[in-house]
């Protein structure tokens, strides 16, 4: 049985790739903190536990033979976080996965971008400016690598799904609407977004490990969506109907945030050529975030 790392492991996007690849594989969940789990505690006998704070990279991966690495760790920068514990994250950890899994042969380092990346640098979302600021930076690091482990960047469109964060956009406003506020303020909702389930991002993941063989050396990036943009005011509308909720919606009453993007979307084409095909609707998403909260 091979073995994979992924760090991140009790993450939204780590735990769900924990579940997925921990059935075929041996995985080593690499978190902060293995005493205070989250979401993979029910996991515990299903993957061995590494500490970030005190693992030795180098000797780790040699010692068990990691024949891939994926890098779903991620600090937004929200809770306090400081610039340097954002770029320890997003930027110093993958360079240190990246450089430990060098040593095995054959082998690959998976790394998860966003969509927010795709602006320049000056013109970056200014909410999450920080963060987007060093996942940009790690790609142009990865550009320069020349050294024999494979280097794939998965850049996510916007993913939603059950047990995301409270304050993540799909999983509150459904949150709202369920509890049936009066009066929900919201942006236009002119902007367009590729809303991506979380299942599907894992057949992404999926997918590129079962065709480690295919992929070039150096560093490759491909896009993870549907391909097709959503309006936010479609996918709040739909989210209402099937909620069946009585709150006002009060579109154009918040502006849009700095830098925000008018659209983003996916182009899957990397993908799709290993049988990418995103399977679940947005309206059978949303059915589920509304499943897991009753």
């Amino acid at each position: 049985m091979d073995s994979i790392m992924i760090s991140g492991a009790d993450g939204f996007l780590g735990n769900a790739l924990c579940r997925k690849f921990c059935r075929d594989y041996q995985v080593f969940a690499l978190v902060r903190n293995t005493k205070t789990l989250k979401r993979i505690g029910d996991l515990v006998n299903q993957l061995e536990l590494v500490d970030v704070n005190t693992v030795d990279f180098s000797r780790f991966f040699s010692e068990h033979n990691i024949k891939a690495t994926i890098h779903a760790a991620t600090n937004y920068g929200h809770d306090g976080s400081d610039i340097v514990s954002v770029v320890d994250t997003n930027v110093m950890l993958p360079l240190k996965l990246l450089q430990s899994s060098s040593v095995v042969k054959d082998s690959i380092f998976v790394n998860t971008d966003t969509f927010l990346s795709k602006r320049p640098v000056d013109h970056l979302y200014g909410h999450l400016e920080s963060y987007a600021l060093s996942k940009k930076q790690i790609v142009e690091w990865f550009q320069s690598w020349n050294g024999p482990t494979k280097v794939v960047t998965l850049r996510l469109e916007h993913m939603y799904g059950p047990s995301d964060s409270n304050v993540k956009f799909a999983r509150s406003i459904i949150q709202r609407l369920m509890q049936n506020e009066p009066s929900i303020a919201l942006t236009d909702g002119m902007q367009r977004r590729d809303f991506v389930y979380i299942d599907d991002v894992v057949s992404a993941y999926a997918l590129l490990l079962q065709n480690i063989s295919k992929q070039k050396p150096g560093h490759t990036v491909m896009e993870v969506g549907t391909g097709v943009s959503t309006s936010v005011r479609e996918f709040v509308e739909t989210a209402k109907a099937l909620t069946g909720s009585n709150s006002e919606l009060r579109f154009g009453a918040i502006d849009r945030r700095k830098n925000e993007f008018p659209e983003s979307v996916a182009n899957t084409d990397l993908l799709s050529e290993l049988g990418f095909a995103p399977k679940i609707t947005l309206a059978e998403g949303i059915q589920q975030i509304i499943k897991s909260l009753n």
